[in-house]
């Protein structure tokens, strides 16, 4: 039977791009590896995770080329990470 899930709320998942001049401090670094074609897995257990945190966003890391090195299979594993992050709220 599958855990009761902890988090009521997703955390956004958010490109660097999209934080713009927004300060932040990280909370943590997370990561999260699914299956070949599931990225939204990898997204939600990310999202989860930063949630256990009490992090306000998750910055994704520039993600690597999709490319798959000669000799490698072609169903290797997904991997995405980014940093759990809470807003600074000024002085």
């Amino acid at each position: 039977m599958p855990e009761a899930r902890q988090c009521k709320e997703d955390v956004p998942l958010l490109q660097a791009g999209e934080v713009g001049t927004r300060a932040f401090h990280e909370v943590s670094s997370v990561s999260a590896t699914c299956y070949p074609g599931a990225p939204n897995v990898c997204r939600h257990t990310l999202s989860e995770r930063a949630c256990e945190l009490h992090a306000d966003a998750l910055i994704l890391d520039q993600s690597p080329s999709s490319g798959t090195p000669p000799g490698a299979s072609g169903q290797s594993a997904t991997a995405l990470s980014g940093r759990a992050v809470s807003w600074d709220t000024g002085p």
